[in-house]
C-alpha cells in the first residue's frame, strides 16, 4: 500500500489492559481479514520513488517469481544500497531511503502469484 504510514503499527489503547505491546494498523486489519501478507510504508513516500520501488519490486518478481515476497523486498533493498554505495547521487540517496521505508508483514514464506486477466 502506497499510503502514508500504511505500514506503521500503533499501540492499541483498548487492549492495554491485556497486553501493553499489542500493535494495530492497516497491516493487522488486512491480515485479520485473510491476507497472507501486506507491504506498507513507514512514512510518506514521494510518488516518483513509490513508482520506482514498485517497478523494482515487480522487475525482481519477474526475474525470480518463486521467491517469497519478503525475499523480493530484501533483494530490492540490497540493490538500492549497492547503487547508493557505488554512486552517491541525490537520486540514489532518496531511492535508498524510500526503498527501506517499505515493510512486509505476514508469513515470510508467502509468494506472489499473479494471474492473467484473460484480456
Amino acid at each position: 500500500m502506497n499510503a502514508c504510514h500504511s505500514g506503521h503499527l500503533r499501540r492499541d489503547k483498548k487492549l492495554d489492559i491485556i497486553d501493553h505491546n499489542y500493535r494495530i494498523g492497516f497491516a493487522t486489519f488486512f491480515l485479520k481479514k485473510g491476507a497472507r501478507g501486506v507491504i506498507g510504508t513507514l512514512g510518506k513516500v514521494i510518488d516518483q520513488y513509490a513508482a520506482k520501488v514498485t517497478s523494482n519490486f515487480f522487475a525482481e518478481y519477474q526475474r525470480n517469481p518463486n521467491l517469497p515476497v519478503a525475499a523480493i523486498l530484501r533483494n530490492i533493498r540490497a540493490e538500492a544500497a549497492k547503487n547508493f554505495r557505488a554512486n552517491k547521487t541525490e537520486e540514489n540517496r532518496r531511492l535508498f531511503i524510500f526503498t527501506f521505508m517499505y515493510v512486509y508483514y505476514g508469513n515470510p514464506m508467502t509468494t506472489l502469484r499473479l494471474n492473467s486477466s484473460g484480456n
